[in-house]
């Protein structure tokens, strides 16, 4: 009868740590999905912003051209101006 109450203890203890680990089990598996509702979210952030610093990039190439070609034409039309106010050459 003591072999069988030993082995009865030793079955109830190894349920128990059996329950125990499930519940552990179920925790780290909660915990992995929160984590991966979080990353999912962070990777919808990241695509946002980076659809946003396209955009951003987009318009600022288009500004700086805008303003090299105005700055090109700033620069001929002031060499048109101080050719135009050059004395002109008397004929002779």
């Amino acid at each position: 009868m003591d072999e069988i109450e030993k082995l009865s203890e030793q079955i109830d203890m190894l349920k128990k740590k059996a329950f125990d680990l499930d519940s552990q089990k179920a925790m780290h598996e909660t915990t992995i999905q929160v984590e991966d509702v979080k990353n999912s979210e962070l990777r919808n952030e990241m695509y946002q912003l980076d659809r946003e610093v396209n955009k951003l990039q987009e318009q600022y190439a288009k500004l700086s051209e805008e303003s090299r070609m105005l700055e090109t034409r700033m620069k001929n039309e002031s060499m048109r101006w101080s050719l135009r106010a050059m004395p002109k050459k008397p004929k002779s």
